[in-house]
């Protein structure tokens, strides 16, 4: 199975932009 760059770059963004997020939710519940 072979991804185009444009895909692959588009699905990291895509997984940052929903995971970046949660994670400083996560911070700030902690703190």
């Amino acid at each position: 199975m072979l991804f185009l760059p444009t895909k692959f770059v588009f699905i990291l963004s895509f997984l940052l932009d929903i995971l970046i997020p949660l994670l400083q939710l996560s911070r700030e519940r902690r703190l």
